[in-house]
């Protein structure tokens, strides 16, 4: 990427182009300091749930729209950076109770997720301050992602209790072996599918927009919506020659940054996959009720990011254990 940009710098491309460039390829990394706080907050917010289970996520769902209120009212931006925490800490939290069977003994609860996160969402789109957008879009304001607002915490809530709803379903079918042949290699593939998914989009842009080849009508008209087929089908298409040639780098840099490691069965409902490369970390600071298996499938398979785990689950431990000491007469 950076030689990329070293050599249409030299070329004396567009610097404005170069940077919107960047910054589209370069945003799919914004999950790493949530993921890597929530790691290291873990030992903690399974504590917590364990004490108070479901009013653990609601009352972070309910700070979180208070911090968005202060944005509104008072006009205190710093609330917001709160919500990086609080609502994607919503559906890791949710991902407790469903590891639990909080979420799957009665399916009342599953309707209750999707409809209300569902209804919630359109109140605060259609009579709220929120776009309909859940993505970054350049000059909207307020954004529904930096940071997360109210509407985000409201659809993520209605996808938990829609994946709650499809997952009997979903399970039957994958019991079949041919489908489940389909699924399985793109499964394997999804984080490289999710970290290269805006190249397809750049080269598609620059090859028929920069070059006048595409016609650009108006926003939101008939004729723009009849072009979002073809579109994404040609974004398909280049999507499926880029994947298998980077697939190799990405198995390459896991074989050559990983050795045999244990997995954790993942608590998020909405992840990727079952489970996750976890660290060597001591057995006192891991959830109850998250199971071990030898090595398997991790749900980030081309990312190693033990590293950083460790170093995250080792400083939450300690202060736990601390905690536990000075409590002990």
């Amino acid at each position: 990427m950076l030689l990329a940009v070293g050599i249409c710098t030299a070329v004396g491309a567009d610097p404005d182009t170069l940077a919107l460039v960047g910054w589209a390829m370069a945003m799919q990394f914004w999950f790493l300091p949530v993921y890597l706080l929530l790691s290291a907050l873990t030992p903690l917010l399974h504590a917590v749930h364990r004490r108070w289970g479901l009013l653990v996520p609601v009352a972070m769902g309910a700070a979180a729209v208070a911090a968005d209120a202060l944005v509104a009212i008072v006009h205190a931006p710093y609330a917001g950076l709160l919500n990086y925490v609080l609502v994607w800490g919503v559906a890791y939290q949710l991902g407790f109770c469903w590891r639990d069977g909080l979420l799957t003994r009665r399916r009342l609860v599953a309707a209750v997720l999707a409809v209300g996160g569902g209804l919630a969402f359109a109140a605060l789109v259609a009579l709220g301050p929120f776009p309909v957008s859940l993505l970054l879009v350049t000059g909207q304001t307020p954004s529904n992602t930096n940071p997360p607002s109210a509407a985000m915490l409201a659809w993520a809530v209605a996808q938990v209790g829609l994946c709650l709803l499809a997952a009997p379903a979903v399970r039957r079918l994958l019991q079949h072996e041919r489908v489940w042949r389909v699924v399985r290699p793109v499964g394997g593939a999804s984080m490289t599918l999710y970290l290269w998914h805006m190249l397809p989009v750049l080269v598609v842009a620059a090859a028929f927009y920069l070059t006048g080849l595409a016609p650009e009508p108006l926003f939101g008209s008939a004729a723009w919506w009849g072009l979002r087929v073809p579109w994404l089908l040609v974004l398909g298409v280049v999507l499926a020659g880029v994947v298998p040639v980077l697939r190799p780098w990405s198995m390459l840099w896991r074989c050559c940054t990983s050795g045999p490691v244990r997995t954790t069965t993942c608590a998020v409902p909405g992840c990727c996959g079952s489970a996750w490369p976890s660290a060597s970390r001591p057995s006192r600071v891991l959830p109850r009720r998250v199971s071990h298996t030898t090595a398997g499938s991790p749900c980030c398979p081309h990312w190693d990011w033990r590293w950083a785990r460790r170093w995250c689950w080792s400083l939450s431990g300690r202060w736990c254990a601390r905690r536990r000491n000075r409590r002990t007469p």
